[in-house]
């Protein structure tokens, strides 16, 4: 993505200050977040994966799963509230969603790897550790995460394949309503969720599921424990920030934590 001639001034602030470990980590990341900037497509989500290309997300919100991992934090927070309802039913609930929200030719989105389609694996992380790592989640069984896998590989659906390997530098929590981040550079790639505008996404459609007792604080809590579990897999040791941008579209990353292994949390 091209760099507009009123982030200039701002790219040379970054360089000058002063070049100590914790500025010089944090000024990096908003380096790279004003250089692979992007306005907020809100119509189309997908993975948080550090392979997407800018070609393929195209300004998506983020979310570690895409349209699956919405489905998983619905799964888990009925079975919380001991509410029976099927992979199958989710998916048919959710298609009516998107085409309501964003028009007929919309549809649930996935994605793949290339190294994936060759072995006739998963190769989406966050499916594949929730189908496979045993009482990953709390309220979400591999069993629950493989039906819905699967009812969506058998209904209509979109899928985008990636390339190459995770080399991942980061974690980075995006909150803003206008701009996300492109996951992958030519030279640089990091893991993205558009928190913010996520969880308004989920607090919207949770009552256009029309499943009576299915509450979108439970919801919300199951996408971010079930981000946390992955994030645990995927990126055990990377630093987390949280990026903001101000009304100019000027990034500002603050350092927020380093993601643990999954040892340290069992």
């Amino acid at each position: 993505m091209s760099i507009e001639r009123e982030d200039i001034g701002i790219m040379e602030d970054i360089d000058n200050m002063n070049n100590t470990p914790d500025t010089l980590t944090t000024n990096t990341i908003e380096k790279f977040a004003l250089e692979n900037r992007v306005k907020l497509n809100k119509v189309r989500r997908v993975c948080g994966d550090d392979r997407f290309t800018a070609e393929q997300s195209l300004g998506s919100v983020r979310v570690f799963g895409g349209d699956e991992g919405i489905l998983t934090a619905i799964k888990a927070a009925a079975t919380k509230a001991e509410i029976a309802v099927s992979a199958t039913e989710l998916v048919e609930k959710y298609e009516g969603i998107l085409k309501k929200l964003y028009g007929d030719d919309t549809q649930i989105e996935v994605h793949t790897a290339q190294h994936a389609l060759e072995k006739g694996t998963i190769g989406c992380g966050f499916m594949e550790k929730a189908i496979n790592v045993p009482n990953i989640h709390e309220h979400l069984s591999n069993e629950d995460a493989r039906e819905i896998h699967e009812a969506i590989l058998a209904g209509a659906h979109k899928e985008v394949v990636l390339d190459g390997d995770h080399a991942a530098k980061s974690v980075m929590l995006v909150h803003s309503d206008e701009w996300s981040v492109n996951s992958r550079s030519e030279h640089e790639q990091h893991f993205v969720v558009d928190e913010g505008s996520i969880t308004s996404y989920l607090r919207e459609i949770t009552p256009m599921f029309g499943i009576y007792g299915l509450n979108a604080d439970d919801v919300v809590n199951q996408f971010e424990s079930q981000m946390g579990k992955t994030a645990e897999q995927l990126a055990a040791g990377l630093n987390i920030y949280d990026i903001n941008f101000d009304p100019q579209g000027h990034p500002s990353a603050t350092f927020k934590g380093i993601v643990p292994s999954p040892e340290l949390q069992n």
